[in-house]
């Protein structure tokens, strides 16, 4: 039964025009990032350090996973909330099938559309060094191990460990806006910590407390050298080791919990019943007097407009995700605000270059999700 659900799920999410949209997206990151002389990380494609040294694959793909998180939502809220949206749900639990065979195959066909779908990332990026406006100065002759190995070993935890709680939030709330929140909190979370764990004290916890490796990746290569950079991957050692095997044991921990104490209940265990709508009894039609009559002039033209002008506004900004979004996005640049005057743990003059260089970093990436 479990299988039945892993192929069924799978099919669907694989016939989804939505994911090949995904996977498009993930590819043109890949590209942009390679092809393009304004997208580098911090020494990459610059001095000796190539574009397409080990250094910087691995650190464009888990920088990629941390941001495209979101689009997670997307793939797991889909797969656990289907049934629901649909209100099929009371059909599927009087069905035979399982707890384990329901959760576990849902969880396990997102999860692997997620990863084979993240994988467009390094395609990506391999694709982009055959671009023919890329200088080959900047490149280095490489081979597919430091894609390949380097994805499997940090970017499959993350997508795990998102998966996992994106999952039991979907299982438990059963609202897509919830799943939405929840990422957009993780973002928030992990942004507003950067600075907060950005004193040279603080690199150990920095380390462990990122959920996307991130920060562990910055604070384990930092005294690479050049050649170091250009020829070694990122090793599941160390700091790095020790990172994914807390997330991962929480994103067990987390589908454990949820396998646990979810139960097939047409309402959620999260919702009290003094919630439910009750139906109200019908109420007779009323009556209508003299018929309006229709006009398509100029005037009526622009009073149209400026009446769907302002109600597409007003339920734009009453909406709960932008309310959210904007909320976490104002929130992050208190939190950003913070630490704007500290460098390396020192304290610098508040020049114009730092100031806008920390405002337009927290609150940049709400852009895209808005």
């Amino acid at each position: 039964m479990l299988l039945s659900m892993l192929r069924f799920e799978l099919r669907y999410q694989l016939t989804r025009p939505v994911t090949w949209a995904f996977l498009a997206v993930f590819i043109i990151q890949g590209l942009v990032f390679m092809g393009s002389d304004g997208v580098v990380l911090a020494g990459g494609g610059m001095g000796q350090v190539a574009r397409n040294a080990p250094w910087a694959i691995g650190g464009a793909m888990l920088l990629f996973a941390a941001l495209d998180q979101i689009m997670v939502t997307g793939i797991v809220g889909t797969a656990i909330l289907r049934d629901f949206q649909y209100r099929t749900h009371e059909l599927v639990f009087t069905t035979p099938i399982t707890r384990t065979a329901f959760l576990g195959g849902r969880f396990l066909a997102s999860f692997t559309v997620a990863v084979l779908l993240h994988l467009g990332i390094p395609l990506g990026l391999w694709l982009g060094t055959l671009l023919p406006w890329v200088n080959p100065a900047q490149l280095q002759p490489g081979t597919l191990a430091p894609y390949l190995v380097q994805f499997a070993l940090l970017v499959v935890p993350t997508l795990f460990v998102v998966s996992a709680i994106f999952f039991a939030v979907g299982a438990f709330s059963r609202s897509q806006i919830a799943i939405f929140a929840q990422g957009i909190v993780l973002i928030f979370l992990w942004l507003a910590g950067r600075p907060l764990l950005g004193s040279i004290g603080n690199q150990r916890l920095a380390a462990w407390l990122d959920p996307f490796g991130v920060r562990t990746y910055e604070v384990l290569t930092r005294y690479w050298t050049a050649g170091e950079k250009n020829t070694r991957m990122i090793p599941l050692s160390g700091l790095m080791l020790e990172n994914r095997l807390i997330w991962v044991g929480i994103g067990v921990a987390v589908l454990a919990f949820t396998f646990a104490t979810f139960r097939f209940r047409s309402a959620p265990r999260l919702v009290n019943r003094d919630q439910v709508p009750k139906s109200e009894p019908a109420q007779p039609a009323p009556e209508f007097g003299n018929v309006a009559t229709t006009r398509f002039d100029a005037a009526t033209w622009r009073t149209q407009v400026v009446s769907v002008a302002r109600l597409a506004f007003a339920s734009t900004v009453r909406d709960v995700p932008f309310l959210l979004i904007a909320g976490v996005g104002l929130a992050t640049l208190v939190f950003s605000s913070l630490n704007i005057d500290s460098l390396y743990g020192e304290i610098t003059w508040p020049l114009t270059w730092n100031l806008l260089e920390g405002l337009q970093g927290g609150f940049s990436l709400f852009f895209v999700a808005l």
